[in-house]
């Protein structure tokens, strides 16, 4: 995938997050950080870190996880590549409680070396998959990045290194980088993840993948309520089972 591929990739992901113009966040942000040049500038911390960290991910992607090179073994060597600056790679959660969660989380504590190992197992079957159907690619991506966010492994990160787990199995597959939404924009999203993570129904986030995968279109994401005019349809819920996990909302702490 071109540089470019990677700054569409980036913008799409985070457009409607930030209050930002979008030739300011594009030119003056983005390409820098993927092209490893100094932003000008003033912008938000947060937002600094969110576009770094994702145009970290998807140069490493790009350099050194595509079809060919030696495949991925365990969420470990992705934190670590993700965590190389700060020292802290592969430091795992060693408390109940999660921010993200405001509480604890759905895996707990005691068990999240067994939950790593059966996400480890699953990404050692990755290139197993290339060939399959999109349905089952899909449910494949909707448990790979659900588990990840269950079982919370590692004391920080783990948005990052689900949405890393879920960008890889897509290069290994020889498929473009998906736009993967963060709950905060993305209101669909958000109650997907949440009945995939806390009430292991990854139905929705199947489907939310499947589109993506069946589209090869990065212009699918939600944007807060709004959507991409050409997709609305494709992404509209029946107002049925909009955002309903048992009768109710989805949890508004869930902040990944």
């Amino acid at each position: 995938m071109s540089i470019s591929g990677i700054e569409e990739v980036i913008f799409h992901a985070i457009r409607g997050k930030y209050h930002v113009d979008d030739d300011d966040l594009l030119r003056h942000l983005i390409l820098p950080l993927v092209r490893g040049e100094t932003p000008s500038g003033n912008f938000d911390r947060e937002l600094y870190t969110d576009v770094s960290g994702q145009a970290q991910m998807l140069r490493n992607l790009h350099e050194d996880w595509r079809p060919g090179t030696p495949a991925v073994l365990d969420i470990d060597s992705i934190h670590k590549v993700l965590f190389a600056a700060s020292g802290e790679g592969g430091r795992l959660r060693s408390t109940a409680y999660v921010a993200d969660y405001q509480g604890n989380p759905p895996v707990p504590l005691a068990d999240i070396l067994s939950q790593k190992a059966i996400v480890d197992g699953m990404l050692r079957r990755v290139d197993a998959l290339k060939d399959d159907t999109g349905a089952v690619q899909s449910g494949y991506l909707a448990e790979l990045f659900s588990r990840i966010i269950a079982s919370h492994v590692f004391f920080d990160g783990n948005g990052r290194v689900a949405r890393t787990a879920v960008q890889y199995a897509v290069v290994r597959w020889g498929r473009p980088f998906m736009a993967i939404p963060k709950v905060r924009n993305a209101p669909r999203w958000k109650c997907a993840l949440a009945k995939a993570s806390v009430d292991q129904d990854t139905e929705d986030l199947a489907r939310y993948f499947e589109e993506l995968l069946a589209r090869h279109s990065i212009d699918m994401i939600e944007y807060g309520h709004q959507r991409s005019v050409q997709d609305a349809g494709v992404l509209a819920m029946p107002s049925s089972r909009r955002c309903s996990r048992a009768g109710s909302e989805a949890p508004t702490s869930l902040r990944l």
